[in-house]
């Protein structure tokens, strides 16, 4: 009977210690969350005399001139009015393939990064991923330009009747999905051998005048910081007033780091932001996500699930 008793107090000392120990990581974060708050006051006051000083600048204090690396651009067509997809579009359309090749032929000729919509298998497994976690985008373009990582996508659209060709390109910031411009382009087929012919020169005369756009942007990405979105996806473990002490710290400590963070959704599962982040002092996305992680793991476990050039992807959860 005696020793039936000290198993059982054995068993219920051992089950009595797991959940101890995930209590303690839970109350940790917890306490870690209060000293945050009492600490606000006096960490504003010392941000003002070090900021200048910081590894993590806000952007605010002078910062040395940043060369950013040469842009990259990814081309994809509209996509049809009768439903058609723009991979569709590629396979089947052989004038629209070779529209698409040659606005990219002449951005890599120019010295952009060209990347390409290489891995359907791949990209389609990445936008079912992105739906679960941020909301339903179909926008082909959008998904694939922060997937494969390019600072711009570029979506072209052409008709032609038997004497004329008429080209429309769009470049859109591949974060924001911002219109950056947009140019149209017109010839005559008969002044052309063919309208293979006809093509390549038009879609090289618009993407020349689309350029000039797209620079004006870079210049005023060098001035205002590079974007990065920037996704968390929280952990169920954790109770709603832990939750809502953790949204007070990512949209309170976090804009400190940078030039400016926009808050697009902040769920008890999501946080969906666009990061500003200064080109001198953050060189590239994997910069930006130590400087996220080195502020929120005294608070929470952080994981990074998926990187690109412009997408930071992870995990908060309960700290090991």
């Amino acid at each position: 009977m005696m020793k039936r008793i000290l198993v059982l107090i054995a068993t219920i000392g051992f089950v009595s210690a797991c959940s101890a120990t995930f209590e303690e990581r839970y109350k940790a974060g917890e306490r870690e969350l209060d000293s945050l708050g009492m600490e606000k006051s006096s960490a504003k006051q010392e941000e003002r005399s070090t900021s200048a000083f910081s590894s993590y600048d806000s952007g605010k204090s002078i910062q040395s001139v940043a060369v950013l690396p040469p842009p990259s651009v990814i081309v994809v067509p509209e996509k049809g009015s009768d439903g058609v997809s723009e991979l569709e579009i590629i396979k089947k359309n052989p004038y629209s393939r070779l529209m698409m090749e040659s606005i990219g032929n002449y951005f890599a000729k120019s010295n952009y990064d060209l990347k390409t919509l290489d891995g359907e298998q791949k990209l389609n497994e990445f936008i079912a991923m992105q739906n679960d976690i941020a909301g339903n985008e179909d926008d082909l373009a959008y998904m694939a330009s922060l997937f494969i990582g390019a600072d711009v996508y570029i979506k072209y659209a052409g008709d032609f009747s038997r004497k004329n060709l008429r080209i429309d390109l769009k470049a859109y910031e591949s974060v924001s999905g911002v219109l950056l411009g947009n140019v149209s382009e017109n010839k005559k087929i008969d002044a052309y051998k063919n309208l293979e012919e006809c093509i390549q020169s038009t879609a090289e005369s618009a993407s020349r005048s689309l350029e000039s756009k797209i620079q004006n942007f870079r210049k005023n990405e060098s001035q205002n910081g590079v974007q990065y979105k920037v996704i968390m996806n929280i952990s169920s473990e954790f109770d709603e007033d832990f939750i809502e002490n953790l949204h007070e710290v990512i949209s309170k400590q976090l804009p400190g780091l940078f030039k400016s963070i926009k808050f697009r959704a902040m769920t008890d599962k999501t946080v969906d932001m666009t990061v500003f982040a200064t080109p001198a002092t953050y060189a590239n996305s994997q910069e930006v996500y130590k400087a996220i992680r080195t502020q929120l793991k005294k608070i929470v476990g952080v994981k990074k699930t998926n990187i690109t050039r412009k997408l930071i992807m992870l995990e908060l959860k309960g700290r090991d």
